[in-house]
């Protein structure tokens, strides 16, 4: 049986910001998937619940940038009377973007607003001792704090009273799992985190088990992968008027496409040019900007955003 509980998509609303999705950070892009596993009774019935949170698709609120959050749920219920049913649902989206300190936003639809659900610099900047950084119904001091890695990026891990590798908080990731003290009837608990081709596994469980994300919009698998970090792209939004540096790399080509994949600009780059200004005459919204070499053989990519 499967059930698809959609929120309303394509209303805009007035939001108070005006920063788009981080290009500083960038703790979360297109690719970033959360699995969780979640065991628990509804009454007399028993249930496990394997869900993964994904992102699809771009939505341009009031002139800021969000990743359309989804969650698709695999259900297992067990019920008193002996029968076993399994669910498939999708729930979403939700509207999350990243500010340029790597800080987590939602839009708040009904009030027209958004507000701060998971404070990176917190998590950064915590020292063994400190108050727990997160608004728990128990507080309790930073017991522990470990160095987690996604690829080469150094991810601070950081626990309460609970000092478990599936427990604490993760720098770039949000809760694992409870820290301070354990929920009387249990909680989604993070399996694994995953970003372009790395992947973090909190416990034991296969990560195959979980739904794969179905991802049908048409900016499906962009993201910020820089594959040479020389470059940068500034300002970001931007009214027009982009800079690109290019520092020792072998860059000939830029192309700007939309999100349905069409060339909208195109340019050839000086040879040992270490910045390039690029006037652009685009309506406003997102874009993909592409750098490639004189093979035209991928270098960089990133999203921008012109208003």
């Amino acid at each position: 049986m499967r059930h698809l509980y959609l929120s309303l998509t394509f209303v805009v609303f007035f939001i108070n910001a005006h920063i788009s999705i981080a290009q500083g950070v960038n703790y979360i892009n297109q690719s970033s998937e959360w699995r969780y596993v979640h065991n628990g009774a509804d009454g007399i019935n028993t249930y496990e619940r394997y869900f993964t949170s994904y992102f699809d698709g771009i939505e341009i609120i009031n002139g800021t940038s969000y990743f359309k959050e989804y969650k698709l749920y695999y259900t297992t219920t067990h019920w008193w009377y002996g029968n076993t049913t399994i669910d498939t649902n999708l729930y979403g989206p939700r509207y999350i973007r990243e500010d340029l300190n790597g800080n987590f936003y939602e839009a708040d639809i009904l009030n027209n607003t958004e507000y701060l659900f998971f404070d990176n610099q917190l998590i950064a900047n915590v020292q063994i001792g400190d108050p727990f950084p997160l608004n728990l119904s128990t507080v309790c001091p930073v017991q522990n704090i470990d160095t987690l890695y996604l690829g080469s990026t150094a991810l601070k891990k950081i626990n309460g009273n609970y000092l478990t590798s599936n427990s604490g908080t993760l720098e770039g990731v949000g809760l694992i799992y409870p820290t301070c003290e354990l929920p009387i009837e249990g909680a989604p608990s993070l399996v694994c985190y995953k970003k372009d081709s790395f992947e973090i596994q909190f416990q034991a469980i296969d990560c195959n088990l979980f739904p794969n994300p179905e991802r049908v919009n048409l900016n499906v698998g962009i993201s910020n992968k820089n594959f040479d970090k020389s470059h940068n792209i500034y300002p970001n939004p931007s009214n027009g008027s982009v800079f690109i540096t290019n520092k020792g790399s072998n860059a000939s080509k830029i192309t700007i496409s939309s999100l349905e994949g069409k060339t909208v600009f195109s340019s050839e780059l000086t040879e040992n040019s270490e910045k390039s200004m690029l006037q652009l005459d685009l309506e406003n919204g997102v874009y993909l900007l592409t750098i490639l070499d004189d093979l035209d053989q991928l270098i960089f990519t990133q999203r921008i955003v012109v208003f």
